[in-house]
């Protein structure tokens, strides 16, 4: 079964809402985005946003919509990563962590695109795989290692599969919130 999830219209736009206010956010503190990529714009954030909101819908996760938690983890407790290019893989820089985990998204909100079939129909996203930044960070997916800007790149063959709609995951501390509510969870064997 593939881990396709569809935005609707209205999702596309509260996602792109956060995707503007996160670009705004950047020009205002004169960041640069860490590529230095002239094509970097405003759809990279734009998608982005979307890829974290499909990712939340499609495994049933809260996603906040943040703007300014920088490294906090963007659903759950992933660092959701995208791209529109079908063939394209996960990408960190020096600056992520090595202890988190990483989800690749392939999709965007352009009509229409791959997904579709070059049919009608916007915001198709596939959740591709994920690893975590450890395992990312080796020297076989060092790329652009003699750029100013060097990067790890995975590619979608070697990422861990997601199990079909997986359950959330047991978190240490949850207690049920008192006496007549009881949180029930197991362990589930999913990275988030």
């Amino acid at each position: 079964m593939m881990n396709r999830t569809r935005l609707e219209n209205y999702e596309v736009i509260l996602a792109s809402m956060v995707g503007i206010r996160r670009q705004i956010e950047s020009f205002k503190a004169k960041e640069q985005n860490e590529a230095h990529n002239p094509k970097y714009g405003w759809h990279i954030d734009i998608e982005g946003a979307c890829a974290e909101m499909a990712f939340a819908k499609h495994f049933g996760l809260y996603w906040d919509g943040s703007v300014n938690t920088f490294k906090a983890p963007d659903v759950g407790l992933m660092q959701v990563r995208s791209t529109m290019r079908l063939d394209g893989g996960l990408i960190i820089r020096p600056k992520d962590e090595a202890h988190e985990r990483y989800a690749l998204v392939v999709g965007s909100t352009r009509c229409p695109n791959e997904l579709t079939g070059g049919r009608p129909g916007c915001g198709y996203f596939v959740m591709v795989g994920w690893m975590l930044g450890s395992d990312i960070k080796q020297d076989k997916y060092l790329a652009f290692k003699d750029s100013d800007t060097p990067a790890w790149l995975v590619p979608q063959r070697d990422l861990h599969p997601f199990e079909s709609k997986p359950l959330p995951p047991k978190i240490e501390g949850n207690e049920p919130i008192n006496d007549k509510l009881e949180r029930k969870t197991d362990n589930y064997d999913v990275p988030f």
